[in-house]
């Protein structure tokens, strides 16, 4: 008899749960991220980049038109170096959190996976576009210093370029890297068969290519047709890479959440 009161006192009386608390997750994987990319070697990398640029940059207003340098900007400069560093990057922080010593920290904690891998994709992705603020300051900086005012007025569609580049492309690497950690193999199919082949066919198949979508945005302000702006599509533009980064979060955190992952304790 005592056994059983004792047992329903037991149950009765028990330590009230706390549920977990998915803004302090996201708190807890923004502080992550941060110090990550504010680490010295990061830091370090970051300036060595902003120098090439800036060598780049001056290199390349010197002699010519400010349209020239229109052109490099639209064609290489956001089509080329903005996605593949964006990729890379983003590729390589879902890659670190899925090495053995931060599954025993990471997954431990009360957050789903699926959530775990939005909020990483949020903090990085925030990070990340505060830092290319700085690679578009230094183009400013060089078509200023070179006496080139005519593309003062295409500024906010660069920028707005770049932030969606980013976007896209880092969700991308996200997908690729929790389906292989030889995600550079991915990316480079990829790149020739979305972006290099459908996106230069001349078909409305080609807007799945996310670099057709950028030129589509800049390519119009190039031409001088900034009063006959399309504002349609510009939001058009602008959905459509979010859609895309959408659906690259969202395969990612599905396949993220089904997949088995053994830390460092499990293997001592």
């Amino acid at each position: 008899m005592s056994d059983v009161t004792g047992g329903e006192a037991r149950g009765r009386f028990s330590a009230p749960r706390t549920a977990p608390n998915q803004w302090n997750a996201l708190g807890g994987v923004w502080r992550l991220t941060a110090w990550r990319l504010l680490s010295r070697n990061q830091l370090l990398v970051t300036a060595g980049l902003l120098a090439v640029l800036a060598f780049f940059c001056s290199k390349l207003t010197a002699p010519r038109a400010p349209d020239d340098y229109l052109e490099w900007v639209a064609g290489f400069l956001l089509s080329v170096v903005v996605p593949v560093l964006a990729f890379l990057s983003g590729a390589g922080a879902m890659r670190d959190e899925m090495k053995p010593g931060a599954v025993d920290y990471v997954f431990t904690r009360p957050v789903k996976r699926w959530a775990f891998v939005g909020f990483k994709y949020l903090a990085h992705t925030a990070c990340l576009q505060a830092m290319w603020l700085l690679a578009f300051g230094v183009v400013v900086f060089f078509a200023a210093a070179r006496n080139a005012p005519a593309i003062g007025a295409i500024y906010p569609w660069v920028l707005l370029a770049q932030m969606l580049t980013i976007a896209g492309f880092t969700a991308l690497g996200f997908l690729c890297a929790v389906l292989t950690s030889r995600y550079l193999v991915i990316g480079i199919v990829y790149a020739g068969i979305v972006e290099a082949g459908v996106g230069n066919i001349a078909a409305p198949l080609s807007r799945l290519s996310m670099t057709r979508q950028v030129r589509e945005l800049i390519e119009p302000q190039m031409l001088g047709a900034i009063d006959g702006v399309s504002w349609t599509a510009a939001l058009t533009t602008t959905g459509a890479m979010l859609v895309f980064a959408a659906v690259f979060v969202g395969a990612a955190a599905a396949i993220f959440s089904m997949q088995e992952m053994t830390g460092a304790r499990g293997k001592e």
